[in-house]
């Protein structure tokens, strides 16, 4: 976006005496001096001054003209900006009432302090996405959570944006990032935003889903709440995106431990509609109990199956190792499991669910009730049997 196209779409809609204030709080008073020369559809005064700047100076009139022009818009923050000003309990002049969006952000932003300013933008992000049906994805990490997580600081969620971000660029996909703190909470918003109608998302592993639209910008945001330690992933959909987010994400995030590889990754997904919180675990579902009934394991270059049904109270791995022996059962690889969920109520009749073994966990477990998780997790620990991802 050229300097040129900024301050006519942007600057344009402040009001003179707003604008010349804040480019005087700037400390950019030439720039103040040309406004009055500006006609309502011409800039070229206030460009031609902003040409002959500092380089410092223009960096920071440009760098204030993109932080205004996510909250100037539209007038969907207005109300937000003005419950945060009531609360500073700052004095406003009488003809605040009539300024617009643009006009209100640049009077904020040459009010507030570096502090306030940016807790605004959050609370205004924030807000406009709750205007938005999300898909939230929550992930469960080690207890206690890797270290860089624990701290109040947003710097461990900084570098992981630009990991994230980084990863992408040699793709051939522009990802930006913004990140910004609310109370006890830190958000991450990623911006891929180059993507032709025709092309795939990022990864070759989603190229059986629908394209992304065109011009329609794609944000993912993630969270970590300070209150619950826990680390959210909010998206606009669609849902199949979710377990390749899970593994990009999981992947960075948690790299200083051995989870991803060692552990199957639990979590719940739950369509959000107009609210913003994380995922909650479903509701009692009546599973009684589930047992493992199948293992599918990948012996070198061949497969091999084993269907036979394990009761919880039985030893799996000694009975594979009896079958194939410690060095066969040592290199086999885990790639499938099954299990047997008895119900306790009528109403649901008993299934078996079929679990695939990634890289990174297990694949489809995010749509298994949070009792079913837990009971996998819990048979594969009681059985002794490590999971390892498929080899390449």
């Amino acid at each position: 976006m050229s300097e040129e196209y900024v301050i006519n779409d942007i600057v344009k809609k402040i009001d003179k005496p707003v604008l010349k204030t804040l480019l005087v709080r700037l400390g950019i008073p030439s720039l103040a001096s040309a406004v009055d020369a500006c006609s309502p559809r011409k800039f070229q005064p206030l460009f031609a001054a902003c040409a002959a700047l500092p380089g410092d100076q223009r960096q920071k009139f440009g760098e204030t003209l993109e932080e205004i022009a996510p909250l100037a818009g539209d007038g969907k923050h207005i109300p937000v900006c003005r419950a945060y000003l009531a609360e500073l309990k700052l004095e406003t002049p009488p003809e605040m009432d009539a300024f617009n969006i643009a006009t209100l952000v640049a009077w904020c932003r040459a009010r507030l302090d570096p502090a306030q300013w940016r807790t605004l933008c959050g609370r205004a992000n924030l807000d406009a996405l709750k205007q938005t049906d999300w898909y939230c994805f929550d992930l469960d990490f080690p207890s206690p959570p890797p270290h860089a997580l624990m701290t109040r600081r947003a710097e461990p969620l900084v570098q992981a944006a630009r990991a994230f971000a980084t990863r992408h660029e040699y793709r051939g996909h522009h990802a930006k990032y913004e990140c910004y703190s609310v109370e006890n909470r830190d958000y991450i918003v990623f911006k891929l935003t180059d993507h032709p109608a025709s092309e795939e998302f990022w990864d070759d592993t989603l190229q059986d889903y629908a394209p992304l639209e065109a011009a329609k910008p794609f944000r993912i945001v993630l969270s970590f709440n300070y209150d619950t330690d826990r680390l959210a992933l909010f998206y606009p959909g669609p849902a199949p995106y979710a377990e390749s987010l899970s593994r990009d994400l999981a992947e960075i995030l948690f790299a200083d431990c051995a989870y991803t590889r060692m552990q199957p990754l639990r979590y719940d997904l739950q369509r959000l509609k107009n609210k913003w919180e994380l995922a909650l675990p479903p509701a009692d579902t009546g599973l009684k109990r589930a047992v493992l009934v199948g293992i599918d394991l990948q012996l070198g270059d061949s497969n091999r199956s084993r269907r036979s049904c394990f009761e919880a109270d039985a030893n799996l791995a000694e009975a594979l190792r009896e079958e194939l022996g410690d060095e066969r059962l040592e290199n086999a690889r885990v790639k499938r499991v099954q299990l047997r969920l008895v119900y306790d109520t009528p109403r649901r009749a008993n299934s078996t669910r079929s679990f695939r073994i990634t890289e990174t966990g297990i694949a489809g477990l995010y749509s298994a009730p949070k009792c079913v998780q837990n009971m996998l997790c819990a048979l594969l620990e009681a059985h002794h049997v490590v999971i390892h991802g498929p080899r390449d």
